[in-house]
């Protein structure tokens, strides 16, 4: 999805298409498998120097469950406003400077997927492990105990002979 600056500088842009992410490398996210289906809808509009962009973005990702390893379909909905500068002179932590008349937003529409899909996906109803004879499932703290009170093997052995 491309905007073209000079078009918003007259009047407010809408853009309402679906987006092909071709060119983004999915393994940023080692949940995410696929982008099935993205919409998105943007509204354009000059805010002083900046451009203010709001988009709603309709997506359909393929995640990986962090607990049986299933790949599944997640509906994913939000809305969020991006800034853009063509100048050097409007410089923030929220302000993107983009070069040119054309501003891309496929990058940033993809950032905002990312920052929008959980550290740890689970699929819904799975359930975590809990182990069996070749496995153990262990909380953090049964871990840290279990490693402090297990017996050493070689605490019995006499190792004076090879002492220097």
């Amino acid at each position: 999805m491309k905007i073209n600056t000079s078009l918003a500088l007259r009047q407010a842009l809408v853009l309402e298409e679906d987006v092909q992410l071709a060119d983004v490398n999915l393994s940023a996210n080692v949940s995410l498998k696929a982008i099935d289906k993205l919409h998105v809808k943007s509204l354009t509009t000059l805010q002083g120097n900046l451009f203010r962009v709001d988009v709603t973005v309709h997506a359909v990702l393929t995640l990986e469950c962090a607990y049986t390893l299933a790949w599944f379909d997640q509906p994913l909905d939000f809305e969020d406003t991006i800034y853009f500068s063509t100048t050097h002179d409007e410089d923030g932590e929220d302000v993107f400077f983009e070069k040119g008349p054309i501003i891309n937003l496929d990058e940033y529409i993809f950032g905002l997927i990312l920052a929008h899909i959980p550290l740890r996906v689970v699929k819904p109803g799975a359930t975590l492990p809990s182990g069996d004879e070749s496995f153990d499932v262990q909380t953090e703290d049964e871990f840290y105990q279990a490693r402090t009170t297990t017996n050493n093997p070689f605490a019995d052995l006499d190792l004076s002979d090879f002492e220097e």
